[in-house]
């Protein structure tokens, strides 16, 4: 009996200490795939990091009570997250993705409008096209671009904010791949039904009038106010009192707070992205929607033309140069077409009607070089493709005679 007992008593002991091995081994496990997770999106960007720690910065747009609703904080430094990058912003007194400027100077000064690009979505500030010029011009480059705006918000900004700022040659950007878009108030519900935006529509006499979409800026999900930053157990205590099931809550907090979570969200995304994007190339119907580059709506023209002509009207005698834009597809496109695409051709006709100067980078970008001009696995151009198109910008100063 006193084996028995012994025998039992040992087997017992036994389990304890292979179930607090086991633990052990699953901790350190655990442990070893957070730090290999953390490395993998923090130094690799190989996903976003987890909400606990994005929530500790202000978004890097926010719809304003501006004209031009569409803007930035200012005075302050925030991150730009995305799937290959962690960038700081820095945003000036005005609000300005730039270095603080004066409102008035006597040396020559070239101003930017534009959207994504022009801002340097993705990239480091002193990589950016604006930055770059002033870099190897001396000449200081007022950057006042802001992401997801068309050339309505951009005559807005420059007539409410650009106009404060002496300045001898205006830069203004279009991207053809979704500049209509944003131009257009028909595409207001599909795209911005939660913006507050600013577009022109005709009245009854054929006159444009300034239509803000959504009744005030309040209202918008972009709203400034709307946001504020929340630090680590902030979120952890929201989450906790989250009304949801017990293990919705843990799941909640896994993917919220762990990078192992945030690596696993990434990439259970990823596989639904290509799954409906098979799914959706199978069941696609056999008709190919018309390309970009070969866009001929009238009404989409006619906005962009008299934006450009009001931008060009404010602008007095300042020379007005206008920076075509390509997507990384719409050089195979080209390619493909074997001409000048009715996009570019309209493009520099209009530039001709409204004596714009006028830099084409889909026809002068090294169209070999397509994968090093981009971002990887984006639409936006890298540090290389911003170095790039500085060089053309410097090129064609020379050749309008508005270099130095």
């Amino acid at each position: 009996m006193r084996n028995y007992h012994t025998t039992t008593a040992k087997f017992h002991f036994l389990s304890i200490k292979m179930k607090k091995l086991f633990f052990k081994i699953l901790f350190v496990n655990l442990l070893i795939l957070e730090i290999l997770s953390f490395i993998l999106i923090r130094f690799f960007y190989i996903e976003q990091p987890p909400k606990s720690y994005k929530q500790g910065y202000l978004p890097y747009f926010i719809d304003t009570e501006e004209a031009y609703t569409t803007w930035h904080y200012k005075n302050t430094t925030t991150h730009h997250i995305g799937p290959k990058w962690n960038v700081e912003y820095k945003f000036n007194s005005h609000g300005a993705r730039d270095k603080e400027r004066s409102e008035k100077s006597t040396a020559k000064r070239f101003l930017f409008l534009g959207d994504s690009y022009i801002e340097g979505y993705g990239i480091k500030q002193e990589n950016r096209v604006s930055d770059l010029l002033e870099k190897s011009t001396g000449i200081e480059c007022i950057n006042l671009a802001v992401s997801g705006i068309g050339q309505t918000q951009m005559s807005l900004i420059y007539n409410d904010l650009g106009a404060k700022f002496s300045h001898d040659v205006l830069f203004v950007s279009f991207y053809p791949f979704n500049d209509f878009r944003e131009n257009d108030f028909k595409n207001r519900e599909k795209y911005y039904s939660n913006r507050y935006r600013p577009y022109r529509t005709k009245d009854s006499t054929g006159n444009y009038l300034l239509t803000y979409f959504l009744n005030k800026a309040e209202e918008s999900e972009y709203y400034g106010s709307k946001f504020s930053t929340k630090g680590f157990f902030s979120l952890l205590i929201s989450d906790i009192n989250a009304e949801m099931a017990f293990a919705e809550k843990v799941k909640t907090i896994f993917f919220n707070f762990t990078y192992t979570g945030a690596l696993l969200k990434g990439a259970t995304e990823r596989l639904n992205h290509i799954a409906n994007k098979k799914e959706k190339t199978q069941n696609s119907e056999l008709e190919k929607p018309v390309h970009h580059l070969e866009h001929t709506k009238k009404e989409d023209w006619e906005i962009l033309e008299y934006e450009l002509s009001q931008i060009k009207q404010m602008a007095g005698n300042r020379p007005v140069v206008l920076l075509l834009i390509p997507h990384p597809t719409d050089f195979a496109y080209r390619n493909s077409a074997g001409a000048e695409t009715k996009v570019q051709t309209k493009a520099k006709e209009l530039s001709t009607k409204l004596n714009l100067k006028h830099i084409d980078f889909l026809e002068l970008l090294p169209a070999t070089e397509v994968k090093k001009l981009y971002i990887k696995n984006d639409d936006h151009w890298s540090a290389y493709g911003n170095k790039k198109a500085h060089d053309i910008v410097v090129k064609k100063l020379s050749a309008f005679k508005l270099n130095p």
